[in-house]
């Protein structure tokens, strides 16, 4: 997530989604070619497949 003042309005903003916003101290960003989706694993989910975006 970006530094400064837009960071606390998008946290808020995705907490009223229902999301829960977990900061990470990450500063070496640009090393990986960009955030921490080009640094992580994917993820792995219990259940059904489910689609978030079914009117796309």
């Amino acid at each position: 997530m970006r530094r400064g003042n837009g960071r606390k309005k998008m946290i808020k903003q995705m907490e009223s989604f229902g999301l829960e916003v977990i900061p990470v101290p990450f500063r070496d960003v640009y090393a990986f070619g960009g955030s921490l989706h080009c640094a992580t694993t994917d993820v792995y989910r219990e259940g059904e497949c489910e689609d978030y975006f079914p009117n796309q």
